[in-house]
């Protein structure tokens, strides 16, 4: 039942305001019905607005503060902001580029306030939900600002978090009878149709992934949807994601970003919902939004799309009777055992090569580092990319210098016991051999030119920009 019908209330009979709707509802004069039919739906977007205006306040009262200010004008100030910068979405000529329009207008005022001292420490569903009221409040509006707060709507439906999303499109259908004149392909635009079936490709070191996801609107072209899937931070980061008109399209951008490591000829599979669930993050609660303190703009243009068609893609997998799979705490768990039974393992490898032996808690330590929240498939996947980051790492996460110093001393060793279990050509295994010395020569300065480095498209093979 849609919030109207909740609000609406039974007829009461003989009253004169009932006895006119019904006579007006009999009447076979086609000028009153379409007038009463005109009040009725005049009534229901009232309602529909006031509805909206009620979400806005109830989330006021959720959200007050920060810090001890008063949210609500910053709030409001940057959503009436964001309308008077949306006068472009009229310029569109697609859904696709109404979408793409929406989603680098809302970025650019998100950047906006993260320099405007908001930093990361405010909601930013809450405030698309501020933004989505003042755009739907268009009573007095002109022609021209109707049109741009209609067309917004519908762009806003399209990327928001999938609640705040529903709520919009109940919105838009409602008002569709009343609605500024716009092209009959603006309603198609939230009409996002994402496909269960999803392909992965994985580079040959197995740390960098493409998923691959299909969507279309009604009566339009299949596109691809890319999302460019690093795991050398130790956790799953999205480093590029977007719209390609097609798979090859999509794998060639990616295979662009990855470098010589990228063998899309050999690599792929179509059965890769367990992929799915180790690779995405984001999965579990989509409308938890946030924009970090140096994601750069591509990632903000992307910050809400690659939620909501993630929330899409779960839900039709689970329509398919097919859920991902949530393996975050069980990789912990395995990475302590695996850590335990590979220390002693590790420790007699380097006793046989003439390796400065180091004490067992600090090599099980550090394996399990390693070893955390990577999928336990790829417990020994090493790239150049991989060992640079694991460097940085363990000077973020390390307090103790000494065990540190051991613990450096020790990833070239261990990027060597990595390849000989593995089977990597040799001009792949010697960027990683070249990665790993430079951690046991310079631990400090690599540690520092590849901080962050996993949140940008990096080519695995060359992770300190040489």
């Amino acid at each position: 039942m849609s919030p109207v019908s909740r609000h609406r209330s039974g007829k009461q009979k003989g009253s004169a305001r009932s006895g006119r709707s019904s006579k007006a509802a009999r009447s076979g004069n086609p000028a009153t019905k379409a007038a009463a039919a005109a009040e009725q739906k005049l009534r229901r977007l009232e309602l529909e607005r006031q509805m909206l205006l009620a979400e806005r306040d109830r989330l006021v009262a959720d959200f007050p503060y920060r810090q001890g200010v008063w949210l609500e004008p910053w709030y409001a100030g940057h959503a009436v902001a964001l309308l008077a910068e949306a006068s472009g979405l009229t310029t569109a000529a697609d859904p696709a580029a109404l979408e793409q329009a929406t989603a680098e207008l809302v970025a650019d005022r998100l950047l906006v306030m993260r320099d405007d001292g908001g930093g990361s420490d405010w909601e930013i569903t809450y405030w698309l939900a501020v933004v989505a009221a003042q755009a739907a409040d268009d009573q007095a509006l002109s022609d021209d600002a109707a049109l741009t707060s209609w067309m917004l709507l519908h762009g806003l439906a399209a990327i928001c978090p999938p609640d705040l999303a529903a709520m919009l499109l109940q919105v838009v259908d409602e008002r569709g009878a009343t609605a500024p004149p716009s092209p009959s392909w603006v309603p198609l635009t939230p009409r996002l149709t994402i496909e269960p079936a999803v392909r992965v490709f994985a580079d040959r070191y197995g740390l960098r992934s493409a998923i691959l996801v299909a969507g279309h609107r009604p009566d339009g072209p299949t596109c691809t949807y890319l999302f460019d899937v690093d795991l050398c931070g130790g956790d799953s980061t999205i480093v590029r994601s977007g719209w390609y008109p097609d798979q090859d399209a999509a794998l060639t951008a990616w295979a662009s970003g990855v470098g010589p490591s990228a063998d899309v000829g050999q690599q792929g599979s179509s059965a890769a919902v367990d992929v799915l669930g180790e690779l995405l993050p984001f999965a579990e609660d989509p409308n938890d939004v946030l924009l970090g303190e140096d994601d750069p703009r591509e990632r903000a243009v992307a910050l809400l799309r690659d939620r909501r068609i993630i929330a899409d893609l779960a839900s039709r997998l689970a329509a398919a009777g097919t859920v991902p799979i949530d393996r975050t705490t069980e990789n912990l768990e395995l990475a302590e055992r695996w850590a335990a039974q590979e220390t002693p393992r590790f420790r007699e490898w380097c006793a046989d090569r003439g390796v400065r032996p180091a004490p067992a808690d600090v090599v099980e330590e550090l394996l399990t580092e390693w070893a955390a929240y990577t999928p336990h498939r790829l417990v020994r996947a090493c790239s150049p990319h991989r060992v640079a980051s694991f460097a940085a790492q363990l000077a973020e996460e390390w307090a103790d210098q000494g065990r540190l110093r051991v613990a450096w001393s020790l990833v070239e060793p261990w990027a060597e016991y990595c390849l000989e279990h593995g089977d990597l050509p040799e001009h792949l295994a010697a960027p990683v051999r070249d990665a790993a010395r430079a951690v046991t020569r310079e631990p400090h300065r690599v540690a520092t030119r590849v901080v962050d480095t996993w949140k940008t498209a990096t080519d695995e093979t060359r992770p300190l920009g040489s």
